[in-house]
């Protein structure tokens, strides 16, 4: 059987990057595009409790009332 040694250089674009099969893989599978959580997803990913979470981000009904008006306002001002 005959050889051939060959030094071959390919141009590659700079928008491209070569990785090999597992990195490749591995991406595909973490993959975050299309996917829906859960709390129980999302308590998962970052470490975290949700009941830490709700508590600091919880707002009273007061505040969402005052929201809510202030939203109407402002849409009415946009309107005119």
């Amino acid at each position: 059987m005959q050889q051939l040694q060959v030094n071959l250089t390919i141009p590659v674009p700079d928008n491209y990057v070569l990785i090999n099969r597992v990195e490749y893989e591995e991406l595909q599978t973490n993959s975050l595009q299309g996917v829906y959580w859960t709390m129980s997803d999302l308590e998962n990913r970052i470490g975290k409790k949700t009941s830490v979470d709700k508590r600091q981000y919880s707002v009273s009904t007061k505040i969402q009332k005052t929201i809510r008006c202030f939203a109407r306002w402002i849409c009415l001002l946009s309107k005119s």
